[in-house]
């Protein structure tokens, strides 16, 4: 089973962006350290921001982060501060939702 570990990230202030990133990047750790395979978008499209050209922000990931979730068997929200404002966490449940994905 791969489980989709949602999370917010954007953020005008950067500390809270490193602080999200740290702490999914944790969360993830401890889940596959107890053998739920997990995929973290943010965990995963933060290193290859910092390596590349691409943009931050939704409207860069969206298409990719879709794709991998309906890969994904299950959908696990890391509800940090701020999660119910998070413009891409929302679209990530909606879509799960609606492919049946719980």
């Amino acid at each position: 089973m791969l489980s989709y570990l949602a999370s917010p990230y954007n953020h005008p202030n950067e500390s809270v962006m490193s602080y999200r990133a740290a702490k999914v990047c944790e969360v993830a750790g401890s889940l596959i350290g107890r053998g739920i395979f997990v995929f973290s978008p943010i965990a995963h499209n933060v290193a290859i921001l910092a390596n590349s050209a691409l943009k931050p922000g939704w409207d860069t990931w969206s298409s990719f982060d879709m794709e991998m979730l309906s890969r994904c068997d299950r959908l696990l929200v890391l509800m940090l501060e701020g999660w119910e404002a998070s413009k891409g966490l929302k679209a990530e449940i909606q879509a799960a939702v609606s492919k049946g994905i719980p």
